[in-house]
């Protein structure tokens, strides 16, 4: 994917989740609650979006996920991240809480920043998850229901 493409995606106002989403226990037994949605668009992209939250650890992910390319835009709250080295040599940055990945050509979605436009915190699902649909473009035709605390999962 070029970045270019990459833009064409992210820019496209017409993507959609259709449906309600509830929050499921990880299968690998992480501890962590997440879901798996398709995106729609009239343009047919690949796309699903996958949310994970872990209250045990303090972190919440929504991820953009492109069938063929991987993850191609990620916001992540409660971790750090270090950005790829610089093309002079020296350490990549290093970030710290929230912050948002997005593909490019060069480093795929290893690239990260810390955004402005996101002000709820990890504790926050709901009000992160209206943040980030408005952000990324995605209108969310349904309901996202608030994870299961920790230990109120049903085994």
């Amino acid at each position: 994917m070029t970045n270019e493409e990459f833009r064409i995606i992210i820019d496209e106002t017409a993507k959609r989740i259709d449906g309600n989403i509830v929050w499921v226990d990880d299968p690998q037994h992480s501890g962590a609650q997440e879901f798996r949605m398709p995106i729609q668009s009239d343009e047919g992209y690949p796309l699903y979006l996958i949310g994970r939250y872990n209250d045990a650890v303090g972190k919440l992910t929504y991820a953009m996920i492109h069938q063929s390319e991987g993850c191609i835009y990620r916001l992540d709250l409660g971790a750090k991240h270090r950005n790829p080295p610089s093309p002079e040599g020296g350490r990549g940055q290093l970030l710290d809480g929230t912050h948002k990945h997005y593909w490019t050509e060069r480093h795929r979605d290893k690239w990260a920043y810390q955004p402005n436009d996101i002000t709820a915190v990890w504790a926050q699902p709901l009000a992160v998850w209206r943040q980030f649909c408005v952000e990324a473009g995605i209108e969310h035709q349904g309901q996202l229901t608030d994870p299961p605390a920790q230990g109120e999962l049903l085994l």
